[in-house]
């Protein structure tokens, strides 16, 4: 017998590959038919399921959404607390500015080195 080609292979690996694929199609019809039957049994259509499926997934979704939005808040709390330290320190800053300067002033007109 005289060895095959890679085309003979190729051939084969294809017709195997079909066969295989049928096979899985027949599964997926029986899984499907399966289901249905099991859905009919608990009382349940697969109509329903989806919904349930779909309202947990949106339930998580929006619990996530929500978990975000106070995370952001949070941080929108410290930022606005951190401007406000600024502010505050400015405001400070510039009285013992203006206080400096008043002493200072006071002191050069009663050491009697600056102008009256």
């Amino acid at each position: 017998m005289p060895p095959k080609t890679q085309g003979d292979l190729l051939r084969e690996q294809g017709e195997r590959i079909t066969s295989l694929g049928e096979r899985l199609d027949h599964l997926r019809l029986e899984l499907t038919r399966i289901e249905q039957h099991l859905d009919r049994l608990e009382g349940r259509s697969i109509e329903e399921k989806r919904l349930h499926h779909d309202i947990d997934k949106r339930l998580e979704i929006a619990s996530r959404d929500l978990e975000r939005l106070e995370k952001r808040l949070d941080e929108m709390v410290a930022r606005r607390w951190d401007l406000w330290k600024l502010v505050l320190a400015a405001f400070l800053g510039s009285i013992l500015t203006v206080a400096a300067g008043f002493v200072n002033r006071l002191v050069q007109h009663w050491m009697g080195w600056g102008p009256p």
